[in-house]
């Protein structure tokens, strides 16, 4: 495997300023970074939001590329709390080394593969950012957009080094049944804070229930947005799994009802014995490799405090250090060619 990233191609990527034909930067949304708006196979139009966490900073060709959850806006309150970590586990004496973006993309309506359009317009934005090195974090239903993308960049951008995939609290890693599926998400969404938050996290965390909510009801409202199509995702595994060969690195919690560790990492044996997954780094690797066999590197860590699904947003800067830290001491072991 070849572990440094090659230079660019000799062939100039486009600027921001003049798109690939059929593409056309919106500008400055109101709340939000930037609009894209990319036409990709057979004419498909994607609209992509972004917004950067990270300037000034000294090398934006070197890029963390997070895709939220489902129910939230990459503008949100929510968002921010996590992707504010992330930038900065890249910051030096003020100024940010690399350049960390939250993102979405948004089919038109009755598109069938939107994960695979959605992700071919990701993969422009990278295209044009001119992006070298990038980080992919997906958290919830963002896992498997995740997914797709990756497998997008290493099939078609050899210039473009994807130094790994951060998974928290990912769906897709397995199939479940749909009924199931609806029981654990009624128990996950209505399940009271964690007893160890303190007023002002408690209120928090319900301030971050409701922005959710509500953009839930504004998305099912204007139509663009089927509970059949996000149900269909968050319960199937991924067909994407076995095609990527980056470092992978997964955070889950513990206590989890939609992103079930004891479904990622079942323990042998006695499957009634606590706490229900393998907990032995030998059990673990065994079962990982058999989910991402062509991954070069593959870590699950599980969070046993405030470990329910949104773990990544009741810890925020935890999870952002340990996630892209365990991808940066991977790399650091690295025979350098």
């Amino acid at each position: 495997m070849n572990h440094k990233a090659p230079e660019l191609d000799s062939r100039e990527l486009p600027e921001l300023s003049r798109l690939e034909p059929g593409n056309r930067f919106i500008g400055p949304a109101k709340m939000l970074g930037e609009e894209y708006e990319f036409m990709v196979e057979q004419g498909k139009r994607v609209y992509i939001r972004a917004k950067e966490f990270s300037s000034p900073n000294t090398d934006a060709t070197k890029t963390t590329l997070y895709l939220p959850g489902f129910g939230y806006k990459v503008d949100s309150d929510t968002i921010r709390i996590l992707c504010q970590p992330l930038a900065d586990h890249y910051k030096e004496a003020g100024i940010y080394t690399h350049a960390t973006y939250s993102i979405s993309a948004q089919t038109e309506k009755g598109e069938k593969d939107q994960l695979g359009v959605e992700a071919e317009a990701l993969f422009q934005f990278l295209r044009q950012k001119r992006v070298k090195e990038v980080t992919i974090v997906g958290q919830s239903l963002g896992g498997p957009q995740v997914m797709k993308l990756a497998r997008l960049i290493e099939e078609k951008a050899p210039e473009m080094q994807l130094r790994g995939l951060v998974l928290l609290s990912s769906s897709s890693l397995y199939s479940v049944d749909p009924k199931e599926f609806l029981k654990d998400y009624v128990s996950e969404v209505t399940k009271p804070p964690s007893r160890d938050f303190s007023p002002i996290e408690k209120a928090n965390a319900s301030f971050i229930s409701k922005e959710g909510l509500r953009y839930v009801l504004e998305e099912l409202l204007a139509g663009r947005l089927r509970p059949v199509d996000v149900l269909g995702l968050a319960r199937t595994k991924s067909a994407d799994l076995a095609a990527i060969h980056a470092p992978v690195v997964l955070i889950e919690g513990a206590q989890d009802k939609l992103s079930q560790v004891r479904r990622i990492i079942p323990k042998s044996g006695d499957q009634g014995s606590s706490p229900g997954y393998a907990t032995t780094e030998e059990e673990r690797q065994k079962i990982l490799h058999g989910l991402f066999p062509n991954s070069s590197y593959v870590k699950l860590l599980v969070g046993e405090k405030r470990g329910t699904h949104g773990l990544a947003i009741s810890r925020p800067t935890t999870v952002a250090n340990v996630a892209l830290g365990t991808l940066d001491r991977w790399w650091g072991a690295q025979p350098t060619s």
